[in-house]
């Protein structure tokens, strides 16, 4: 995920992030900052919840301990009476902020990096539809980028960068669409 200084995403989009990643090993998780940030933001919107204090008060470490992080966010959840997003629908939401990512790349290099933790990663769902996308991305991950141990050029480097994000744009936007609606969401998750 794109790392961002002060968090553009909801607190239902930083939970469902926090559940999809929880037992997964995903490089460069900012999860946990990024709901620290979402905290700091409240605060200074005036909300006083003593938990959501505390966990703004962890921006002020260097990197805040996870533990802590779930334990304050847990209080604040109790005492706003919120419960924590199911895993399909975890899993539905961290898809659609992946395909959002992929969609605002510039140049061919960041696809590729994008592409490519989703690709070694084997990050899967119990959701036919999530494994669908996630398959079609691997697939078009190898297909553009594998150069098959230098025995031929990889295509997204004969392709310039405007026909790179084209091809990438008609792959990923039926995806995203489908995500992007919370109708199709909700029926996903059945």
């Amino acid at each position: 995920m794109t790392i961002r200084s002060t968090s553009p995403y909801t607190l239902h989009e930083l939970l469902c992030m926090f559940v999809f990643l929880q037992n997964r090993v995903y490089p460069q998780d900012t999860t946990y900052r990024q709901i620290v940030g979402w905290a700091e933001n409240r605060v200074m919107a005036g909300d006083d919840s003593e938990p959501l204090l505390i966990l703004a008060s962890l921006g002020l470490q260097t990197e805040p301990a996870r533990h802590e992080v779930t334990h304050w966010l847990e209080r604040y959840l109790v005492e706003q009476q919120l419960v924590w997003p199911d895993a399909r629908m975890a899993a539905l939401v961290w898809l659609r902020i992946f395909l959002d990512d992929l969609l605002t790349c510039n140049d061919i290099a960041t696809a590729e990096q994008r592409l490519e933790t989703l690709a070694l990663h084997e990050l899967s769902s119990p959701m036919v539809f999530f494994d669908a996308c996630a398959s079609q991305l691997r697939s078009c991950y190898w297909d553009l980028f594998d150069d098959w141990g230098g025995e031929r050029i990889c295509p997204a480097t004969e392709m310039g960068t405007t026909s790179f994000l084209v091809l990438l744009r008609d792959i990923v936007m039926p995806w995203h669409h489908k995500l992007s609606c919370p109708d199709w969401r909700e029926w996903l998750t059945r």
